[in-house]
């Protein structure tokens, strides 16, 4: 990306986040000024640009978007699920797992798996690997699970399971 469009990702990016638009962007180009409105107002964009902002290492800025998400589509669970990730980077744990265990909640049975697998690592972060191989071990099985439903095969248990004792 050169510099000129890096700049106006930047520039376009802090007026998303201040929450309006700048006169002289909506006056140059009122196109330009009604995609960012839509944007704004669009849940999923918003997660979208906080996806973007995050793997640039801009975690404060990409969780300002997913609250703004939220505060749209309380119920939405791309924006739980990535809020959650965020701030397990950031060290927040504990409001980290109040978002991942509700993007659990939330979650279509194919992308289940992904949110057990995200709370996963966040109690592996804390070096909790009873609780952290919990998670993992849900998380394999919901996709076990969602590959026998899609192809119509019988449900098999996970492998990862303890034995029984023997007596």
């Amino acid at each position: 990306m050169n510099m000129i469009t890096r700049t106006i990702c930047v520039a376009f990016g802090a007026v998303l986040l201040a929450g309006g638009s700048s006169p002289a962007i909506s006056n140059a180009n009122p196109a330009s000024a009604n995609q960012a409105s839509t944007a704004q107002n669009d849940p999923m964009e918003l997660v979208k640009q906080g996806r973007k902002l995050n793997s640039e290492g801009k975690q404060d800025e990409a969780l300002a978007l997913y609250n703004q998400a939220l505060q749209l589509s309380p119920e939405l669970f791309e924006a739980h699920l990535a809020a959650g990730m965020v701030l397990d980077l950031k060290g927040q744990y504990e409001e980290a797992r109040r978002h991942l265990a509700k993007a659990i909640e939330l979650a279509h049975p194919d992308v289940k798996a992904q949110a057990l697998g995200a709370m996963a690592i966040s109690y592996a972060f804390e070096r909790n690997a009873n609780e952290a191989s919990k998670f993992e071990r849900q998380a394999f099985d919901a996709q076990a699970a969602e590959r026998a439903r899609r192809s119509g095969m019988p449900i098999q248990s996970s492998p990862l399971r303890s034995p029984p004792a023997v007596p």
